[in-house]
C-alpha cells in the first residue's frame, strides 16, 4: 500500500495504482500521461493540451473553473487531481461530497513542484521514472542558481492585460524567475496576482519583460506595443519576449524542460 498526504492534509491510501484518473490540472494531465501513459486518464479539461492529441483521445469534463461535476461522477474515477489555485474550492467540495477520491495539490515553488512530481510517481507506481526527472531538474536548478544568469535584472511578468496584472513573491512563477537570478519588482505585493498601474510599472523600470501566452494570450502585436514604450529599459534593450507560459507555471514532468527553455529565451 502506498500512502500519500495531499496539500490539504488529506491521507490517501493506494492499494494499487489508480488507472481511472481525471485531471483538472493541465500540468498534471501531462505528468500522468508521461509517467503512466495516456490510457491512465479518463477525463481532462479543455485546457489540457499536452501531450499533443490528448483531448482528442480523452473525454473533456469542462474547464479548470467550470468542471462538469455530474459528468466526472458518471465516469467513476478512482482519482481526481485538482489544484488549489487553478480550481475552485466549491468544485473541490462538490467532488468530495459526491464521494470521489480527490487529491489536492498546490506547489508554490520549483522545489515543491518536484516534490509533487515524486508524489505522483509514487501514486502511479512510477517512482523510478518520476525520481529520474526530478533529480535531473534539481541538479540543473542548482547549477543555474549558482550561476545566476539573470544577473539581478528586473523582470516584469504580466499575467493579464486590461487590467494589467502581475505576480507577487508568493507564486510559483516568481520562484522560477528568481531561480535564474532575475528580480521581481512586484514581489512585495500582498495579493498573489496584483493589479498594477502604468505609474507603478514606470517606477519599477523593468529591464526584461516576458509576455506569456497563458492565462492571457499575449501576441506579437502586444510585443510591438511594448517595444514602442521607450520609457522602459526592456524596450530600449529589445528585451521584450513572447513566451510559452507553460514553461513558467506548469509543474511536474515539464519542469526539467522548463529550465532549458527559459535559459534559451532569456539568457
Amino acid at each position: 500500500m502506498e500512502t500519500v498526504i495531499d496539500n490539504r492534509e488529506v491521507r490517501h491510501d493506494f492499494v494499487e495504482p489508480p488507472r481511472r484518473i481525471i485531471s483538472l490540472v493541465p500540468s498534471l494531465s501531462e505528468t500522468v500521461a508521461e509517467l503512466a501513459g495516456v490510457d491512465a486518464l479518463i477525463g481532462v479539461t479543455r485546457f489540457c493540451k499536452h501531450p499533443a492529441g490528448l483531448r482528442e483521445r480523452i473525454a473533456t469534463v469542462g474547464g479548470t473553473k467550470d468542471p462538469d461535476i455530474r459528468k466526472i461522477a458518471a465516469l467513476q474515477p478512482d482519482l481526481v487531481l485538482v489544484n488549489e489555485e487553478e480550481n475552485r474550492m466549491e468544485d473541490y467540495e462538490k467532488l468530495r461530497s459526491a464521494g470521489l477520491p480527490v487529491f489536492a495539490t498546490g506547489p508554490r515553488t520549483f522545489t515543491e513542484g518536484l516534490t509533487l512530481l515524486r508524489q505522483i510517481g509514487r501514486i502511479l507506481g512510477r517512482v523510478r521514472e518520476a525520481d529520474a526527472i526530478a533529480t535531473a531538474a534539481e541538479t540543473r536548478a542548482e547549477k543555474i542558481r549558482a550561476e545566476r544568469p539573470g544577473r539581478g535584472l528586473r523582470l516584469f511578468y504580466p499575467v493579464w492585460n486590461r487590467p494589467l496584472m502581475t505576480i507577487s513573491g508568493d507564486t510559483y512563477i516568481h520562484d522560477v524567475i528568481t531561480l535564474f537570478g532575475f528580480a521581481n519588482p512586484f514581489a512585495p505585493k500582498r495579493d498573489r496576482y496584483p493589479e498594477i498601474t502604468e505609474a507603478e510599472l514606470e517606477k519599477a523600470l523593468p529591464q526584461v519583460i516576458v509576455l506569456p501566452d497563458e492565462p492571457y494570450e499575449f501576441r506579437p502585436e502586444h510585443r510591438a506595443d511594448w517595444l514602442m514604450k521607450s520609457q522602459y529599459p526592456a524596450a530600449r534593450r529589445l528585451q521584450v519576449h513572447l513566451a510559452d507560459g507553460s514553461y513558467f507555471c506548469w509543474y511536474g514532468v515539464r519542469q526539467l524542460a522548463a529550465l532549458n527553455y527559459i535559459e534559451r529565451l532569456l539568457t
